[in-house]
């Protein structure tokens, strides 16, 4: 415990002299693993740091989950609890990754897989990530580094199916990424990647509309290529 909040110390103190970090318990931390995220960007770019930082988020997040079961009030509350805390994780976890001014090399395998970790133990979360929406460049990192993302395909199909519930242009986004997850690792479960592919084609067919226009509406499709006039 003396170990992971000295580490926590150096981590929250390392980006700046004029920064001086709230002193708090090893409870605390256990309770709260997010404090962690607060570090700046020069932690994660020092290899070091980083490494440090994830080592201790990995046993502050396996306290807090027990702390978490211990005092929610149903089961299914403390699973929505750590759900969003691992969400939250992710989605920093990913960004960071998946930008070239923060991290200069390919990828960090402890945040690989501290990912793969969640992806893999805690359904919903690529699906809530998906929908919420993601960079392109989270998105490429996520299919080419992740491929525990394919386990939501489930929820991603379920979230393509929530016609009512979900805007068309929302649904075309999860369509977009989840055909790339489907791609990527259809090997991991060809019956599952055959639906989740239906299911994102299906939703293209039905936000068509969305490119060519209102019907009736005339569309330009051929334009010179000199000087882009319409020649339809």
């Amino acid at each position: 415990a003396t170990v992971d909040i000295a580490a926590v110390g150096s981590i929250l103190a390392s980006s700046s002299n004029r920064y001086q970090p709230k002193i708090v318990s090893y409870v605390a931390l256990c309770k709260d693993p997010l404090i962690l995220l607060q570090a700046r960007a020069a932690v994660w770019k020092c290899k070091g740091l980083r490494r440090m930082m994830i080592r201790v988020l990995f046993d502050l997040m396996s306290a807090n989950e027990c702390i978490t079961m211990k005092d929610s009030a149903s089961p299914s509350a403390a699973l929505r609890h750590l759900t969003a805390r691992d969400t939250v994780i992710f989605r920093c976890v990913l960004f960071v990754c998946a930008s070239t001014s923060v991290l200069t090399s390919t990828h960090c395998d402890m945040c690989v897989s501290l990912m793969r970790s969640i992806a893999s133990r805690r359904r919903g979360v690529i699906a809530t990530l998906v929908m919420q929406g993601l960079p392109q460049s989270s998105v490429d990192f996520l299919v080419r580094f992740i491929p525990e993302s394919f386990q939501d395909a489930s929820e991603l199909m379920s979230l393509l199916d929530e016609k009512d519930a979900i805007p068309l242009v929302e649904r075309l986004v999860t369509a977009s990424t989840a055909l790339s997850i489907c791609v990527a690792n259809s090997s991991r479960g060809e019956v599952t990647a055959k639906n989740l592919l239906s299911a994102s084609l299906d939703t293209f067919v039905d936000g068509f509309h969305l490119v060519i226009g209102p019907l009736g509406l005339p569309v330009s499709v051929f334009r010179d290529e000199e000087n882009g006039q319409d020649i339809t």
